[in-house]
């Protein structure tokens, strides 16, 4: 009982707290920097911006495609396409710290799963190579080296999912599944430097509230 009464105090507060809310903000109009149209790169899913390569952004396909990942410029110009380990259905891509100090990585997350039936998922782990500008002239192609591939299963049983991010800071990763009340899980650091297979943490669950543009994240029940 005092469960039940102290989520839906909190549930009420954060219904309370939108209510209150400043009104959305404003945005400038959209500026066109160019047209991405590359053979082979039909159906996005997922973008992540480099650090490391200044003017690089990484993208890749959805399932029924090559496992790749494409380089591109902020123009749409293909820079490069890499190679990697696999694609049942990949949905999202991040970057952030991995087991090297002061080397960023590639995050691919082969997660989507439309019917819920996948034992598992993986994220492809892979050390994010140089890309220059110069690139677009002659794009590369290649297989990116030192990937890893971990496997992943939810403690919950299989989920759909299409979203992750990767703590710049701490290097944990988050995955949410897409429900009208998204689940957020968690695969920290440590683990995913030194292991190849385990569960993620159930940590929270995510409900929006789409006409106040606020999203809320209750913490997982105790």
């Amino acid at each position: 009982m005092q469960r039940v009464i102290r989520w839906a105090s909190t549930l009420s507060l954060a219904v309370l707290w939108t209510a209150r809310a400043t009104a959305s903000p404003s945005f400038a109009n959209a500026v066109t920097n160019g047209i991405v149209s590359i053979a082979g790169f039909s159906e996005a899913s997922g973008v992540a911006a480099s650090r490391n390569n200044p003017g690089v952004l990484w993208s890749q396909n959805d399932s029924r495609h090559p496992a790749q990942v494409f380089a591109l410029d902020p123009q749409g110009r293909l820079l490069g396409t890499y190679a990697i380990p696999g694609n049942t259905d990949n949905e999202d891509i991040g970057i952030g710290p991995g087991p090297v100090p002061n080397v960023d990585y590639l995050y691919v997350g082969d997660i989507g799963d439309n019917f819920a039936t996948r034992s598992n998922i993986k994220i492809y782990q892979i050390p994010e190579p140089a890309v220059h500008a110069r690139q677009y002239a002659n794009p590369v192609t290649a297989t990116l080296k030192g990937a890893r591939t971990i496997t992943l299963t939810y403690p919950d049983g299989p989920r759909d999912a299409e979203a992750l991010f990767v703590d710049p800071v701490t290097g944990d990763l988050f995955i949410a599944s897409k429900e009208t009340t998204s689940r957020i899980y968690t695969a920290p650091k440590a683990q995913l430097d030194t292991n190849e297979s385990f569960t993620l943490t159930f940590v929270a669950l995510s409900i929006s509230m789409c006409r106040a543009g606020r999203t809320f994240l209750l913490p997982a029940p105790k």
